[in-house]
Parts: structure tokens; C-alpha cells; sequence
């Protein structure tokens, strides 16, 4: 019996080190790990003694013994990444020094990039960290972004949760830097600064009627589903029978597959109240997702195009001559084999449908009051001795919609105080150092660090670059004040600011609502209700 890893790795390579026979791969210090959709057990060399069962922090381990139908297809996953490949044995790279000295650090942001910089500075120092979030809640997109049918990917926040609980850690949640505290107040009180506040715009179409009511970006639609309480009150239009996504990532098929999929599923999830109900009253039988390059070069992982094969009472369609001459051209590739199955899909009853098509780049999105339709020119595959290119063929396609969802891509922000470069949506820096006039203290990590790519997981290693840089060029400063005094500080401006006894209350609440519906949690989507939980005694 071995082990093997399905649908819901999250990439953060805990399992990594605990392997005796080091048979997971790739592995943080091999080539390709930062852009590998998922991590393989080696069948030849595991030895079923079952440590990385207990180090999964999403639940995505089974033996095989243990996987299901819907699971079946990563047996021939995982053994397609071995075949014909020898082990591979590359000599881990340094841990960062162990610093023994007082180090202040402030963090800000407490999603998957924070965390993970706060479990290093715990392994590797002795340092007193304060965790800052603009939100009552702590994990980022882990809770607003991952899709409510993704559970086991969640299950990560147990590991954050017990890196947020540690003595030498300080949250303030519900507190926005540059409003409640300024950047260099922040930067007074500690010897660093990490910002990992993640990307939280969204790239831009630039085309034209992209400003249309009926248009919004798939941040927005992950939020409002996912009780984000900045999207909750955002209206979305479900009356017509067929949405628009642009953009083929994972993203783009997670929104699919949200809008399809059926809602008594729905049900038994952390989906938001108000977008279940929406959804059930939805009138949408059809969801085109639109991509502007060919089946062989889509962003979507194989994962995700997996989900989408599984879902009951949902059609997924492609169309014969825009995907025929790459798959033929890759028989092997199982992507490839089951977007070419989905081009014979014709006759398959089902009450919904998933188009996915290829080879279409956005034009102009049509309407007067709001969102028509959207016209698309379609692209060919120049195919010469320099490799692949797009070649527009002239031909024009309109797809009828009053729903769309621009899934291109998210963005990071400019952050008043610290560099930017709005070129890559990124903040400067060397090895997460960031260059801020002459001062060496203030760090970065996560999305801002290094644009909006990878999954959970592979913000730990990020994280972890960032950490190391800090150890190494940076000293405790003497200063008059002691860590009380920034929690006085933040008192004195955010007096409903949320620590992480209050953080506990909120999401022991969510579970216990949830309890009572058969869902993990029901979670709060008014910052007033999370407040008044918090502060409950």
C-alpha cells in the first residue's frame, strides 16, 4: 500500500520533511516547485509509514486503498510525474540563522503570506511579532478567496490559528494601517516591518464598455459568495440564462463552477447565506468561460479541470476545432484527453452547461443601460521554428450575456509611504527587502512581493526568503518604549480593535452556527456582528 496526494494540496510542503525516504516531490529546493500544480508521492520509493497523513495541513494524503471514484484519475496523475524519471536528490538549501535577540516585528497582513512570515520568525528567532489586519478576521484569502466547495484546502487555518495564538504574537485585527496607525508610527514601535497585505485590485481589461453595469471582476463575486464583508452588498445579475467569464485560470472556473453548480451542494458548505439564496432563485443554464489561448496553454491546473468533470447535472462542452489540433498533437496529456472527451459532449443531457472555449480575445463589451453581450475576435496558432504565437484571424464572435466576470487576473495596490512599480503591480525590493530611503527595516512578502501567482503553499517559501533577509541584515534598535506601548497605541485609535481571544470568538460562534445548519460554519458578513462577538465575554 502506498500513499498518494488528490484535489486540495495546498503546496506548503509540510509534508515534505517528515518523509523518511524523501519520496514527496518536487520538493522546495528542486526545479519547478514554484510553479507545480500540486505535490507527488513516489510509489517506488514510499514506504507507507503514514507521516505525511499527519502533516497535511489540507487534508489531501489518502492511501490507496482509501481513494474514491472522483479521486481515481490522480493514480494516473501521480504516476505520470514519476514515469521515466529517476529520483531526483538536490541538497536542501541553508535554514536561516537562529536569532537570539529581542527583534520587534510588525506584519501586516494575516493571511497566508503573514502567517507563514510569522511561523518563520518563530522558528528561526526569538522574536515579538504584532499581526495587523484591516479586517475582524485573520487568513486572508484562505477564507475569502478559496471556493466553498474547496473545504479541505481550508482545513490550513488550524495551522495559521496556532501560529496567531502564540505568546510571542499580538494581533490587531479590525485596524488599517495608514488610517488607524500610521506606517511610520508602525515602524517606530518594532525594529521591522513585513507588508503582506496581498494584491487586492484587480487587472483591468482595457477594453471598451468594461465599465458597463453587469460587469465585475471575479475578486468581487469570490468575495460576495465567500462573505466577504467588503462584496456582500454587491448585486449580481442571475436572471439571464448565461454568464461570461473571461480568463481560463483557476479562478475563472472556480466562478464557473459556483454558478452552476447545484445548490443543494451548496448548501452544506461555508457559502454565504445571501449568494446560496441567489443562486438557487439564478436563472443561469449556461456558463461560457472564454480564453484567449489554445487548451495547451490555459491557466487553469488539471485539478480544477478535474472538478469540473465531476459535478452532477452539469455539461462541460468544448468545441472541436479550437481544441482537435493540440490535443491530437499531445495524446498523452491527460488535460488535453479530457478537454478533447469534452468536444463530444453534444448529446450528454444535463440541466446546466459549462462552455469552454479557446482561442477568443476580448474586443468590446456591448450594451447602453448595461451588459448585452461581448464580442471577441477569434485567434488562430502560428506554428514556425521560433514556437507558438497568436495569430488574430479577423473573424469576430459576439456572445450574448448580461453577466460578466473578468477573471485576468488580481493586482496589487500602491501603499502610501513605500515604493511601487506599477508596471508589474509589485513593491521593489531584494529578496524581500525593501529599498525605503535609507531606512533598512521595512520587508515584503506574499502578492505584493511577487505578483499574484501559486497557490497557499507557496506563500511559505516566499515567506520564508523574506524572513531569512530580515534575520540577517537587521538588529534591535533601543527604543523607550516596550511592545505594551503599541497596544496602547492602537487602543487609544481603534478601540474595537480585534485580538486573538476575540478573532476565537468570532469563528467558534461561526462553527456553532453552522453546527446547527450542517455546515462547517455560517459566517458573519456585518464587521458590527463580528465586533459584538468578539468583545462577548
Amino acid at each position: 500500500m502506498t500513499h498518494l496526494i488528490v484535489h486540495g494540496c495546498c503546496n506548503d510542503a509540510s509534508c515534505v520533511p517528515v518523509c523518511p525516504v524523501d519520496c514527496i516531490h518536487p520538493t522546495p529546493d528542486e526545479p519547478g516547485f514554484d510553479r507545480a500544480e500540486q505535490l507527488y508521492i513516489d510509489p517506488r520509493a514510499c514506504i507507507d509509514c503514514g507521516a505525511c497523513l499527519d502533516a497535511c495541513p489540507a487534508d489531501a494524503v489518502r492511501t490507496d486503498l482509501e481513494i474514491t471514484a472522483a479521486e481515481s484519475p490522480y493514480v494516473e496523475i501521480n504516476e505520470r510525474h514519476f514515469s521515466g524519471r529517476p529520483p531526483l536528490r538536490v541538497p536542501p538549501r541553508p535554514a536561516p540563522r537562529f536569532v537570539d535577540t529581542p527583534l520587534r516585528v510588525a506584519i501586516v497582513g494575516a493571511g497566508p503570506a503573514g502567517c507563514y512570515a510569522a511561523a518563520a520568525l518563530l522558528e528561526h528567532s526569538t522574536a515579538r511579532i504584532s499581526m495587523i489586519d484591516r479586517l475582524p478576521t485573520p487568513h486572508g484569502l484562505l477564507r475569502a478567496g478559496v471556493a466553498p466547495d474547496h473545504q479541505a484546502t481550508k482545513n490550513v487555518a488550524t495551522y495559521f490559528d496556532s501560529v496567531l495564538s502564540h505568546p510571542s504574537v499580538s494581533c490587531y485585527f479590525n485596524v488599517t494601517v495608514g488610517e488607524h496607525v500610521g506606517l511610520d508610527e508602525l515602524r517606530a514601535h518594532h525594529d521591522a516591518v513585513i507588508w503582506a497585505a496581498g494584491a487586492p485590485g484587480d487587472r483591468e481589461l482595457g477594453i471598451p464598455g468594461e465599465d458597463l453595469p453587469g460587469c465585475h471582476s471575479a475578486r468581487e463575486f469570490v468575495g460576495w459568495y465567500n462573505a466577504h464583508p467588503d462584496f456582500v452588498p454587491t448585486a449580481f445579475d442571475l436572471t439571464g440564462p448565461r454568464a461570461l467569464v473571461i480568463g481560463n485560470g483557476n479562478v475563472g472556473l472556480d466562478v464557473a463552477r459556483m454558478v452552476v453548480r447545484d445548490t443543494g451542494e451548496l448548501a452544506h458548505t461555508d457559502m454565504a447565506a445571501h449568494a446560496l439564496a441567489a443562486l438557487r432563485a439564478s436563472g443561469i443554464e449556461e456558463v461560457t468561460v472564454a480564453g484567449r489561448r489554445g487548451p495547451e496553454h490555459a491557466a487553469y491546473t488539471l485539478p480544477e479541470l478535474l472538478a469540473l468533470t465531476q459535478l452532477g447535472g452539469v455539461r462541460v462542452r468544448t468545441r472541436h476545432h479550437e481544441v482537435s489540433e493540440a490535443c491530437d498533437a499531445a495524446p498523452d496529456d491527460l488535460a488535453l484527453r479530457l478537454v478533447k472527451d469534452m468536444s463530444w459532449n453534444d448529446m450528454a443531457p444535463a440541466p446546466r452547461t459549462i462552455h469552454l472555449r479557446y482561442l477568443l480575445s476580448p474586443l468590446t463589451i456591448n450594451g447602453s443601460a448595461g451588459v448585452e453581450s461581448v464580442t471577441f475576435m477569434r485567434n488562430e496558432l502560428d506554428r514556425d521554428a521560433s514556437g507558438v504565437r497568436l495569430r488574430p484571424t479577423g473573424q469576430t464572435e459576439t456572445i450574448a450575456t448580461n453577466l460578466v466576470l473578468k477573471a485576468v487576473g488580481y493586482r496589487g495596490r500602491a501603499v502610501p509611504g513605500l515604493p511601487f512599480d506599477e508596471a508589474s503591480g509589485t513593491i521593489p525590493h531584494v529578496r524581500g527587502q525593501i529599498m525605503h530611503d535609507g531606512d533598512p527595516g521595512f520587508f515584503c512578502a506574499g502578492w505584493i512581493k511577487r505578483g499574484p501567482t501559486g497557490v497557499i503553499g507557496s506563500n511559505k517559501r516566499c515567506s520564508l526568503e523574506t524572513v531569512s533577509t530580515l534575520l540577517d541584515v537587521v538588529s534591535p534598535e533601543s527604543r523607550d518604549t516596550g511592545p505594551e506601548s503599541f497596544t496602547e497605541l492602537v487602543a487609544a485609535r481603534r478601540l474595537d480593535y480585534v485580538d486573538f481571544a476575540g478573532w476565537s470568538r468570532i469563528r467558534r460562534t461561526e462553527e456553532e452556527r453552522g453546527l446547527r445548519g450542517g455546515t462547517p460554519r455560517k459566517k458573519f458578513t456585518a464587521v458590527g456582528d463580528m465586533i459584538a462577538i468578539a468583545r462577548t465575554q
